[in-house]
């Protein structure tokens, strides 16, 4: 079992992709040109079955 941490979606979503997760939490609002719900549609688009669960501090 292992856990990552990732601040830049960008980087994130590079890591999920050659990564195999059991389960992923995203922070809706990351700094960047991407956000979490970015990060769900792009992984959903390319097949990724991965779990994944979208937080938001706000």
């Amino acid at each position: 079992m292992g856990v990552g941490r990732n601040y830049d979606a960008v980087y994130g979503m590079a890591v999920a992709h050659e990564t195999q997760w059991d389960e992923i939490v995203l922070d809706r609002m990351l700094p960047g040109e991407l956000d979490g719900l970015d990060i769900l549609s792009a992984m959903r688009t390319r097949g990724e079955a991965t779990s994944l669960s979208v937080r938001s501090a706000a």
